[in-house]
Order: structure tokens, then sequence, then C-alpha cells
């Protein structure tokens, strides 16, 4: 079971989750100060620290727990096809990638929480399947669907208090992450 774990569930990926959720649990001890006003602030040049700082902070408990599912569940479906170096590549470019663009075209509102990047995992997983057609490849995007598909459906809706902008910037943040990975596998090596 120990080497289930390190396998597909790296250390960088429970280490980066368990900070996630520190950071949740330090948020709602702290009377004095909230952590959530570090998200990201579009177009705004103190909203750029939130580029970094947003996938770490979320808005409750059911937000977390639902970016800790995406991030766990389609993270080891990522790790069959990546090592655990290229993982943490695609952790660290799926988190600037998606924040950028979201803070580049979302609306006024301070955007919070890791569902860019849970969004660029599952895009990633599905461009895979275009950009680099196996039997592998395909079996990871049918599972990423069968987990996923009402997740990239409230890409067609807007809801009041979810960020539609940073869910489609980690879409676009996987799908250009999967044409580097595929078009230039030396460089991620």
């Amino acid at each position: 079971m120990k080497q289930i774990i390190k396998k597909y569930f790296p250390i960088n990926l429970l280490g980066f989750v368990a900070v996630i959720w520190l950071v949740f649990i330090v948020n709602f001890i702290v009377p004095f100060f909230d952590f959530n006003d570090l998200g990201i602030k579009p177009r705004t040049v103190s909203g750029l620290l939130g580029v970094f700082a947003s996938v770490f902070l979320h808005g409750g408990l059911g937000h977390i727990l639902a970016n800790t599912f995406g991030l766990l569940i389609c993270g080891g479906i990522l790790r069959l096809s990546y090592s655990k170096s290229q993982l943490l590549i695609i952790i660290i470019l799926g988190t600037l990638v998606s924040g950028l663009l979201t803070w580049l075209i979302s609306s006024p509102a301070i955007v919070i929480g890791a569902s860019g990047l849970v969004f660029c995992f599952i895009s990633m997983l599905l461009a895979n399947a275009f950009f680099k057609p196996s039997i592998l490849t395909w079996a990871q995007a049918l599972l990423c669907l069968f987990f996923y598909s009402g997740a990239l459906l409230s890409l067609l809706v807007v809801q009041q208090g979810i960020s539609w902008a940073g869910h489609f910037s980690g879409v676009v943040a996987g799908v250009l992450l999967s044409l580097l990975f595929n078009k230039y596998p030396k460089l991620f090596k």
C-alpha cells in the first residue's frame, strides 16, 4: 500500500495539498487577518501576488474538499504518464498560467482556490489523448471524464461565487501544457 501511495501520490503532490490544508486551518484560526484577501485581484499590480497565493486559499470546507479530491484524483491519474519532477513542473506552470490568465480576464472580484489547477489537470488529461493518442492516454481521458464531466459542464454556466474565468483559465493552461509536454518532451525531462 505504501508503494502505491508513493508511486501515484508523490510527496510533492501530497505536500502541496497538505500546505493548502495548513493555510486553510491557519486562516480559520487566526481572527485578525483573512488570508483570502491575498487572492487574485484582476488587473491590479497588488493582485499579481494572488497568482501564486490564490491556489492555497479556499472559501470554506466544501471548496477545499472539492479541490483536494480533484488535485489528488487527477494528479494521481497524471502521475501514470509523468514523473514526480514533471508533475511538480505541471503544478507550478499550471498554477502560474491559469493564475495569470485569471488575473487578466476575470471580473473584479477576488479569486481564490485551486480550481484553476484542477481544471488544468483535467484538460491536460483530455488534451493528452488528442496530442499523443494511446490506450493509456485515452483510458486516462475517459477516467477523468467519468469523475469530472459534471465539473466540465460548469464551463457552460456562469454561477455566482464560482470563478468561471479561473476554471476556463485552468482549461487553457492544461491544453497548453499538454501541447508543450508532447511537442517538446526533452524540455521537461
